[in-house]
């Protein structure tokens, strides 16, 4: 992104099954300055507890961001659990992403 005031939203589906929940958990969804390396803003958590056999849940997140020079932005999903939860709609295969990101310029600079 340019130099200027944004406002950014995301959502993130996040999914995890039996053979994952075999410890309890945390999943977390951030943005990311890349160009800085550093975490901006962390969205909602989603947890997952063991004996559950499945777990999906949206997870989403907004950021005020005022920048004064250009910088490149990611979005970032960790877990707390051991063999993770996997980030994706859960649909086919963890690799089916679903993830989106609203940017919204509030000003001219």
């Amino acid at each position: 992104l340019q130099a200027g005031e944004y406002d950014v939203q995301w959502n993130i589906p996040v999914f995890s099954t039996s053979a994952v929940l075999a410890a309890s958990g945390w999943n977390y969804n951030y943005l990311y300055n890349v160009t800085d390396a550093s975490e901006v803003r962390r969205g909602d958590p989603a947890y997952a507890s063991t004996g559950v056999s499945f777990m999906q849940s949206n997870k989403s997140g907004n950021a005020r961001l005022s920048l004064t020079s250009a910088k490149v932005f990611e979005l970032r999903s960790i877990s707390t659990q051991a063999n993770g939860v996997y980030v994706g709609a859960g649909v086919s295969s963890p690799n089916d992403l679903a993830s989106w990101v609203k940017i919204t310029k509030l000003n001219g600079n």
